[in-house]
């Protein structure tokens, strides 16, 4: 009977000892699968290079736009009786990259908008605002242009998306006077420091399309807000109704998130953002300001030159 216990009992060591041993071999496999798969994925061999570099296909990085610089340096020149330009281009997945004219600095018109709404976006993200939060229309917060508009009526509250949306697809003057009022000279500081705009504004307020893309290149990389907010940003953005200047050059399938603006009385026109090329993503950024002394001429002139940067980006870029 003793007898039989204890073979039982060896039996059940034996048997435990096996699962034990089954057990840590499995899992050493799967640490070693693991690894491999991490080593694979990391790169591993090329471990001092950005590993985002590996998720792109080869053909996807564009790096040689010699002749789409040639052609962009040229207009300043070409058209230097009709206005001053100043271009920025660069590829998203290689840092290729195209300033013409970088020290150029020109009225931002409704490009400062962003920024606000950055700093707006930054509140929310730290718990300061919420995106349901009401603000009212106040007298101060009307302009001239949009006196007649429905949206602004004294006395009304509107939530902070409503105003982001106006903010930023209708660059509404007075959405950004309310959303301002929400913020401080320290808070639009954090944006100032957090993504390196030291530059981007110069002493009397103008801005060059070079500085400006750091703005869209911190929402693509998601590194000033996190990414549910970078998204959201360029997600309004991206719907943006506006077809002229830059999106005017673009197939109408392609998606482009950018922000646009117009000075009549400096003739500044500008527009600015990502082309979602596919699997070629790049920044895009122009500024004209005309010599032309009829309004109406220099909006058709600034839109013509702006589709035409734009046509030959794209299909540089998506051709090669």
């Amino acid at each position: 009977m003793k007898s039989a216990k204890k073979i039982l009992s060896i039996r059940i060591i034996i048997t435990l000892s096996l699962l034990v041993l089954g057990s840590m071999i499995y899992w050493w496999h799967r640490v070693e699968i693991k690894s491999a798969q991490i080593a694979k994925s990391n790169n591993s061999e090329f471990y001092l290079l950005d590993p985002a570099r590996f998720l792109y296909k080869d053909e996807n990085l564009v790096t040689n736009i010699e002749p789409l610089r040639q052609f962009l340096k040229s207009l300043p020149e070409r058209e230097k009786d009709k206005a001053d330009i100043s271009i920025y281009f660069e590829v998203l997945t290689t840092g290729a990259n195209i300033s013409v004219n970088p020290d150029l600095a020109l009225w931002p018109a409704s490009l400062a908008k962003l920024p606000i709404g950055m700093v707006i976006m930054k509140k929310v993200e730290t718990g300061k605002l919420s995106l349901d939060q009401k603000i009212v229309y106040t007298k101060d917060d009307q302009t001239v242009e949009e006196l007649s508009s429905e949206f602004h009526q004294v006395g009304q509250s509107y939530s902070v998306k409503e105003l982001l949306e106006k903010l930023l697809l209708d660059s509404s003057n007075s959405a950004y006077h309310m959303l301002k009022r929400q913020t401080t000279p320290e808070d639009q500081q954090t944006i100032v420091q957090e993504v390196g705009l030291e530059a981007l504004f110069t002493a009397e307020g103008k801005v060059s399309a070079k500085e400006y893309s750091r703005l869209f290149r911190s929402l693509y990389l998601a590194s000033y807000l996190n990414p549910d907010n970078s998204q959201f940003l360029l997600g309004l953005m991206k719907n943006s109704t506006y077809q002229k200047d830059l999106k005017a050059g673009l197939p109408p399938d392609i998606s482009f998130s950018h922000k646009w603006g117009e000075n009549a009385y400096y003739k500044v026109y500008s527009d600015s953002g990502i082309v979602y090329a596919n699997n070629r993503p790049y920044l895009i950024g122009v500024l004209v300001q005309t010599k032309f002394g009829d309004t109406g001429e220099s909006k058709d002139y600034a839109d013509s030159i702006m589709r035409e940067v734009s046509e030959r980006a794209y299909k540089y870029v998506s051709n090669k």
